[in-house]
């Protein structure tokens, strides 16, 4: 009899905690859009233009805001929102890569993982979806410790606000 009750008990464990466990562990986890990973050449018909990564496009055209970086695990942020003269019909060639292979970026449905040069023409070039990363939960402190410009810290206090239908912390100060 107590036999029988072990086998039950583990055919509890293995068919309810196991599957729970594997969901619910999926919900702590943080993705995120790493701007500094990806840097982009443009070739308006005068050369190719110094490599410049998406990070410092987006800090001077302030297209996508911090709360947008991170995003659930089928988040999608098109390149071309870089760039607001973008034309599909333009002559402009565009080239991008990652810096680290630690993400990757979609052209079509073709995902491309490395770190080389990658040349595309304008219609091509607006079919390039940037895929996330997962950041560890000590990725997402560090997010929240309030810094300066140089990287020091500021001694503010971090205040986190919970945003639960993008399932993260944002950080910010008061």
């Amino acid at each position: 009899m107590i036999g029988f009750m072990l086998v039950i008990g583990l055919y509890l464990i293995v068919a309810l905690a196991f599957p729970l466990y594997a969901m619910l562990s999926k919900s702590f986890s943080t993705y995120s859009f790493d701007l500094n990973n990806f840097e982009f050449q443009v070739d308006k018909g005068e050369g190719w233009s110094d490599p410049v990564t998406a990070q410092a496009l987006n800090e001077d055209l302030q297209v996508v805001k911090l709360e947008e970086l991170a995003t659930s695990s089928d988040g999608r942020l098109a390149a071309t929102v870089f760039f607001p003269d973008f034309s599909f019909r333009s002559t402009t060639k565009y080239r991008l890569r990652q810096i680290r292979a630690e993400s990757s970026f979609l052209v079509g449905s073709t995902r491309i993982a490395d770190t080389e040069w990658h040349e595309f023409e304008s219609n091509k070039f607006r079919r390039i979806w940037f895929c996330l990363r997962i950041e560890s939960q000590q990725d997402a402190f560090q997010r929240s410790i309030p810094v300066d410009r140089d990287g020091a810290d500021t001694g503010a206090i971090p205040v986190a606000r919970y945003c639960p239908d993008l399932s993260i912390w944002q950080s910010g100060h008061d």
